[in-house]
């Protein structure tokens, strides 16, 4: 996947961040 900074939306990142908080959350959750 690549990405290019012109197409890097705020809205993307904030999704991608959130995406990636609940992913990490949940494994932890499941591993701890």
């Amino acid at each position: 996947m690549q990405l290019q900074s012109s197409d890097i939306m705020p809205s993307d990142v904030v999704r991608v961040l959130f995406v990636k908080n609940t992913f990490y959350f949940l494994v932890s959750d499941f591993f701890l």
